[in-house]
C-alpha cells in the first residue's frame, strides 16, 4: 500500500485517535520538560484537524486555542496571542463578533494584552 493509499483509506475512528495520540504525547514531552518535542506534537496535532476538518473549522478553532493555552503557560505570549486571534477569527467568521463563543478568546488575549504592557 503507498502512502497516498494510507491517506485515503484512513476513517473518522482512526483520524481521532491519531489526534488523542498527539495530545498525549504532547501532554508526556511538556511532563518530562522536553518543550521543543511538545510544541512540534501541538503542531502536529493542528495540521491534522486542518486536513481532516478544514482550517477555518469550529474544530480547527478550538485546536488552536488550546494550543494558545499551552503556549500561555509556557509564557511564549507572542506565539498565544497568534494561536487565540485564529480561534477569535474563525469564532467570528462562524458566529459573529458579539457570539458568547468569542469571549473565551478576547478573555485570554486581554489578559496576555495586559501582561506584555499594551495599552488598555
Amino acid at each position: 500500500m503507498t502512502k497516498r493509499q494510507f491517506k485515503q483509506s484512513l476513517t473518522f475512528n482512526d483520524y481521532k485517535w491519531m489526534l488523542q495520540a498527539y495530545g498525549i504525547i504532547a501532554s508526556f514531552y511538556s511532563a518530562v520538560g522536553n518543550q521543543k518535542k511538545c510544541e512540534l506534537s501541538y503542531v502536529k496535532y493542528v495540521q491534522l484537524i486542518e486536513r481532516f476538518y478544514h482550517q477555518d473549522s469550529l474544530e480547527a478553532s478550538n485546536a488552536y486555542f488550546l494550543v494558545g493555552i499551552y503556549y500561555f503557560e509556557e509564557q511564549m505570549t507572542h506565539k498565544s496571542v497568534a494561536c487565540f486571534r485564529k480561534a477569535l477569527a474563525i469564532r467570528q467568521s462562524k458566529f459573529g463578533p458579539l457570539h458568547a463563543s468569542c469571549g473565551d478568546c478576547l478573555l485570554n488575549l486581554g489578559i496576555l494584552y495586559k501582561l506584555r504592557g499594551a495599552p488598555a
